[in-house]
């Protein structure tokens, strides 16, 4: 028969027991798994056990996602290898971790893979391809492969040279395939178009024709305005001349919506139309009471009677 040491075996269950209640599941483990080296055939030392890994597999789980949150840049950038080591460390944690054995697995044949593509050979043949892209002029394709491959190269410079160049031999292609837009005077349509441009290669060239469209936007704005108030004092004079004073007014009062009433002519205008309407409306009314008054006396010496009547 087996002596067990009663005191110890008590006092082992309950630093398990306590230790679970706080949350200390690792602890609460190791106690119960010392009282189980004492009675293998403790219960309650076996349902802690159950208890606590289950616990220590949920806090490990949570845990585990929020560091492999933190690493997501990593796996958008094919950064196989600082991932592998990442997980190796992760493993130390938590050792045999079959989820996280099956990461390093899987990593382990990316990063083999990706070593390989990063051969001599490769670089020739990928740089060769986007270098005929760029010829082709399919620069927008050459530039997304120099893209998908920056991660390859990392710590090489001919990427990013290759990427400027062909970015400034796009730009140009583009400005000079609108410049009929500039000779049409569509300013404003070659101002969307640079907007647009300068969103996908914020370049100070792109800003600096922007600026030049805009202004030349607000120089046309002063042209057209300045054409439609010659040409609006043009049909006022004239509709002055002719004696139609409402219609003079009435283009009068669309012209101070665009220059307010600081245009001196047409507030002039304006004036002359007016005080002339008005004594149109006079003689008018002054004619229609003469008129119905030579009928009222026509009408009386006709019939006085029946107009008396009346």
């Amino acid at each position: 028969m087996v002596y067990v040491d009663e005191n110890q075996l008590l006092e082992f269950l309950r630093q398990a027991r306590d230790s679970f209640e706080l949350g200390d599941y690792e602890t609460a483990y190791r106690s119960a798994q010392s009282a189980l080296n004492l009675d293998e055939t403790n219960s309650f030392a076996n349902r802690v056990i159950k208890k606590s890994a289950k616990q220590i597999r949920r806090i490990r789980k949570r845990e585990l996602k929020k560091r492999e949150k933190a690493l997501r840049p990593l796996w958008k950038s094919a950064a196989y290898e600082k991932l592998l080591k990442e997980y190796e460390a992760l493993n130390k944690f938590y050792p045999n971790y079959p989820p996280l054995l099956l990461k390093i697995a899987k990593l382990k044949n990316l990063n083999k893979k990706q070593k390989e593509q990063t051969s001599t050979e490769y670089k020739k043949d990928i740089k060769s391809k986007i270098k005929s892209l760029h010829k082709e002029g399919k620069y927008m394709e050459a530039i997304s492969g120099i893209e998908q491959i920056r991660p390859y190269f990392e710590g090489e410079s001919w990427p990013e040279k290759l990427n400027q160049k062909i970015k400034h031999d796009y730009v140009v292609t583009q400005l000079r395939l609108r410049k009929e837009l500039l000779e049409n005077r569509q300013y404003e349509e070659l101002y969307r178009f640079l907007t647009k441009l300068y969103k996908i290669f914020p370049e100070p060239r792109i800003k600096r024709h922007m600026n030049r469209a805009e202004n030349l936007i607000w120089e046309n704005r002063k042209y057209e305005n300045r054409v439609f108030i010659e040409d609006s004092l043009d049909l006022i004079n004239s509709l002055y001349a002719d004696g139609k004073y409402e219609e003079s007014m009435q283009v009068c009062e669309e012209l101070f919506e665009i220059t307010g009433r600081s245009n001196f002519k047409a507030r002039t205008f304006y004036a002359r139309s007016h005080g002339a309407n008005e004594k149109e409306m006079s003689k008018m009314i002054k004619s229609m009471m003469l008129e119905k008054n030579d009928a009222l006396q026509k009408a009386y010496k006709k019939n006085p009677e029946e107009f008396v009547k009346i």
